[in-house]
């Protein structure tokens, strides 16, 4: 009787965390909403599809300029253009390259400064698919008040479901979402303490 009641109470307690990890998939593999326009547009680095689909959202006129948040600082834009396939010289003037962020928060806080100091009122955030709740938690928390139109890329595993890649990248990026909610996951961003 005392091992059912244990099973039983494991259940419980296992149910919510699958039911979460079941939603969590569901939106990493959503359809792509269509592209609404915003004052700016920001990129979370982390893959040249993120990069790309950011630069052809500023191209297309869906925000009238656009930060890449988290450049590594020997990176320049001609680079960031050349591999992207996109002209430099026309984008280079709107684009604003962030390099203190090193983490999903510092991301938050370099768009959240941004976006304040531009005065922007609304933003399109570009990141992969599985990246977006966890990136959409962070800005909201780091921007209260900024709207947030969410433009998930699905690269890699993710433009077709490949489980034997997708499902452990889920996994850790589901548990890094817990984190982050509980407010146990901090960031860093360079010369700054969080």
């Amino acid at each position: 009787m005392k091992r059912d009641a244990l099973k039983l109470m494991v259940a419980l307690l296992l149910a919510p965390l699958v039911a979460g990890f079941v939603w969590f998939t569901l939106v990493a593999y959503a359809p792509q909403p269509a592209p609404r326009a915003a004052d700016a547009i920001a990129v979370l680095t982390g893959g040249t599809d993120r990069v790309a689909t950011g630069l052809a959202l500023l191209r297309d006129g869906y925000g009238r300029t656009l930060l890449i948040s988290g450049v590594a600082p020997n990176v320049d834009f001609k680079h960031i253009a050349r591999a992207t396939g996109f002209d430099s010289a026309i984008f280079g003037p709107r684009v604003t390259l962030g390099r203190t962020a090193l983490t999903t928060a510092g991301n938050a806080s370099e768009i959240a400064a941004w976006a304040r100091t531009e005065k922007f009122s609304s933003i399109i955030v570009v990141t992969s698919s599985y990246h977006m709740p966890r990136a959409m938690l962070e800005i909201s928390r780091a921007a209260p008040g900024l709207k947030l139109l969410p433009m998930p890329v699905r690269a890699g595993a993710f433009a077709d479901f490949q489980p034997g890649a997708a499902v452990p990248v889920l996994i850790i990026e589901y548990i890094r979402f817990l984190l982050a909610e509980l407010g146990l996951l901090g960031g860093e961003v360079i010369g700054q303490a969080q």
